[in-house]
């Protein structure tokens, strides 16, 4: 069995080695992604196409290039955390660790029109996702796009016995999951 820490470090050489020519193809397919919560900390990965982000496309190609994501990480982060938010009665989780992972575009070897999202957020010990509600949200609309224009994320939520598939739009950007011993959830 694989502890959370070795997932941790294996995803953290991967992520070390995903500007590698070799990497070809996606973890996760822009626009859809899996939240599994557990008893102290939820595990995230979401595809997230490279339109949903803002100045981080230098040459304006549509695509990210090596060069513009390792220019542009830690701003890249930030706007990814500013639009994902956890919340267990309000409170709302905290991320203790996240990687970029990237796989260059078949194409030139080089560019890529997505980045995956990987991150660990952990809750306060006083909140239990086992006994509580929990709200997750995700806002990566842009506001000076059409809702066509729009990437939709279908992400797969798995917590207790609550599976469900959800379709976070620009006009439904939160989800609330009752994740008590019913496994009863509510939209």
């Amino acid at each position: 069995m694989i502890k959370t820490a070795q997932w941790a470090r294996a995803l953290g050489i991967l992520a070390g080695c995903t500007l590698s020519t070799f990497a070809q193809s996606h973890l996760m397919s822009a626009g859809l992604g899996t939240v599994n919560i557990r008893q102290d900390d939820a595990v995230v990965l979401i595809g997230i196409p490279a339109s949903a982000l803002r100045d981080v496309d230098d040459n304006l190609d549509g695509l990210l290039q090596p060069d513009e994501i390792r220019r542009h990480h830690d701003g890249i982060l930030q706007q990814i955390r500013r639009g994902f938010t956890l919340s267990v009665d309000g409170i709302e989780a905290k991320v203790s660790e996240e990687y970029l992972l990237v796989s260059v575009h078949v194409d030139d070897q080089q560019s890529t029109s997505q980045i995956e999202w990987w991150s660990r957020f952990v809750f306060e010990p006083s909140s239990s996702p086992a006994a509580a509600c929990l709200v997750l949200k995700l806002d990566w609309f842009l506001p000076d796009k059409s809702v066509d224009e729009q990437t939709a994320y279908g992400i797969q939520i798995n917590a207790n016995t609550v599976n469900e598939r959800v379709q976070f739009t620009q006009s439904h950007s939160s989800h609330r999951i009752q994740c008590g011993l019913d496994g009863h959830s509510n939209r």
